[in-house]
């Protein structure tokens, strides 16, 4: 084995993977789903010889787990932005209503109003071709 490498994350990637829309971060997360390097998952075929872990693709997982350490799992902004005093009242929210969750949860209101349990109880909604526009 080699010597450890003084590789860390790149502001530069993490930047790229925080910009809203790219496509750097859906290529990494799923590569990460099929547990592949991102050169892999881009075309690379690994050749005899050759690590399956480029440079780059090191750098660019460093990056993604340094963006994912940084961001808060509830609404998925950045905690060093979102959790900055002077940011306080810069950011505004905005309701949007899942019409099958809201459903799913009449139905099992429905179901517990009448006595069921709710206890290891899944909902599988489908949507009703004859009510759709």
């Amino acid at each position: 084995m080699g010597r450890p490498q003084q590789l860390g994350p790149d502001p530069f990637l993490a930047g790229r993977l925080r910009a809203p829309g790219g496509p750097w971060r859906r290529e990494l997360e799923t590569a990460r789903s099929w547990n592949v390097p991102r050169s892999v998952f881009l075309g690379r075929v690994v050749a005899e010889g050759e690590p399956l872990w480029l440079d780059e693709d090191r750098a660019w997982a460093l990056a993604l787990a340094q963006v994912e350490a940084d961001t808060c799992p509830e609404c998925g902004q950045p905690w060093g932005e979102a959790t900055a005093k002077e940011n306080e009242f810069t950011y505004r929210a905005e309701l949007v209503r899942c019409h099958a969750c809201t459903t799913s949860a009449k139905a099992v209101k429905a179901y517990q109003d009448q006595g069921g349990q709710g206890e290891g109880l899944h909902v599988h909604i489908t949507r009703s071709p004859d009510l759709t526009a």
